[in-house]
């Protein structure tokens, strides 16, 4: 399984996108609504031969402090990569690869949100993941 990290979407993110069946936190569309003087989105995708299997789209976030600013970065995730199959295994080794991926680059932190996704996280503190509660609310004003 192999990891490609970009800032530019592949050309066929959105073919990818609709074959995984995908949600809005994964589109290049909503990745382009993060790019700001201190945000950058970041396309993962993973590939077992010239067969993509799993598509995520990271924040990369990071200080506006003169100097220093660059070495306080932030990767985070508004939802879990959107994998083949669902697969729980191939899941687990993403979510390794991209801790993996995020010590390497100097992240001080990896987050990864619960957004439109259907992934079962229980034992995921076995790979080094606390789950937080998501606190979320609602308010109708009509």
């Amino acid at each position: 399984m192999q990891l490609k990290v970009s800032s530019l979407a592949d050309p066929k993110w959105d073919d990818y996108l609709e074959s995984l069946d995908g949600n809005i936190y994964h589109s290049n569309e909503w990745a382009k609504t993060n790019i700001t003087g201190h945000e950058q989105p970041l396309f993962f995708s993973w590939f077992e031969g010239d067969q993509c299997i799993a598509l995520a789209v990271g924040i990369k976030r990071w200080s506006l402090v003169p100097v220093v600013g660059r070495f306080i970065k932030h990767l985070s995730f508004e939802s879990y990569p959107i994998v083949a199959d669902n697969s729980r295994q191939v899941l687990e080794k993403i979510l390794q690869q991209l801790k993996d991926h995020a010590r390497k680059e100097g992240y001080l932190s990896l987050a990864i949100n619960s957004f439109f996704t259907d992934a079962a996280t229980e034992d995921f503190e076995k790979i080094g993941y606390d789950e937080l509660e998501r606190i979320q609310s609602f308010q109708n004003l009509q």
